[in-house]
């Protein structure tokens, strides 16, 4: 019995009062107690976000490994800006090799190979897609989604257990999320409540640039692998700073799962 705490947070990125917003992120991904934790929307290095988030684990820092973006987002405003996708990592746990993948939209995937106590892999993988609510958005996302399940199908001879988190942008209702179905997977939220969260964003951020988009469940924890169980599962940062109801850590909600591994 090997069980692991995976977790998935959109973090925003630099924008939407990140100063304010930044020591309330910290101590949610602190109270994940995460020992692989993907985020998306993540400014690296200096004058990033980086290196206060591997400090969250208190303990003993985490390892971080990077999924940049191919090509710089054009920033809308003075203070955003993202270099792409990060996997934060227990030290403890030995990561055998990490992998890119180039999406369209200038998207990326990332994948880790877990090696477990019992000798056994998991193969951990990031990745955001792409936002768009059009139906250009939707054909989009069902593609990104076939093109990362298909990527990730090339090793899973190689490994035992297969978890997949992220900022998918897709609602159940959307084709993106049937794909990670017909490829075997399972939503950890789903596999312990019997439903999904009712919604992951908007968190209740309010900030001069925030994202006005419909509210929806978009980001999840996917896992498949025999023997494989979700031991438990709930949504984070949503709560805001005891002193200002405006602030919350991101406009997303976090995933944090206990998984068994058999």
């Amino acid at each position: 019995m090997v069980v692991l705490r995976l977790g998935t947070y959109n973090i925003r990125n630099t924008t939407d009062r990140y100063a304010e917003r930044e020591p309330l992120l910290v101590q949610t991904i602190e109270s994940m107690q995460a020992d692989l934790l993907g985020l998306q929307e993540v400014a690296f290095g200096d004058g990033g976000q980086t290196a206060n988030l591997i400090a969250a684990r208190k303990e003993q820092p985490f390892s971080c490994w990077e999924a940049p973006s191919e090509e710089k987002f054009t920033p809308p405003w003075p203070d955003f800006r993202l270099d792409g996708n990060v996997v934060l990592t227990n030290p403890a746990i030995k990561i055998e090799k990490h992998e890119l993948l180039s999406l369209s939209n200038v998207r990326v995937a990332q994948r880790l190979f877990v090696r477990l106590p019992n000798d056994k892999v998991v193969l951990f993988c990031n990745t955001h897609l792409h936002h768009t609510l059009d139906n250009e958005g939707v054909a989009q996302r069902q593609a990104q989604a076939r093109q990362f399940c298909a990527w990730v199908k090339e090793v899973e001879d190689q490994v035992s257990y297969i978890v997949l988190v992220g900022d998918f942008n897709a609602a159940p209702s959307e084709p993106a999320y049937e794909v990670f179905e017909s490829f075997g997977y399972k939503s950890a939220y789903k596999s312990v409540h019997g439903w999904e969260p009712k919604y992951t964003f908007p968190s209740g951020l309010q900030a001069p640039t925030m994202d006005t988009d419909p509210a929806g469940t978009f980001d999840y924890i996917w896992f498949k692998g025999d023997g494989a169980v979700a031991i438990s599962a709930l949504v984070v940062g949503d709560q805001p700073l005891p002193t200002d109801s405006t602030i919350y850590p991101s406009d997303h909600l976090g995933i944090v799962a206990e998984l068994d591994f058999q």
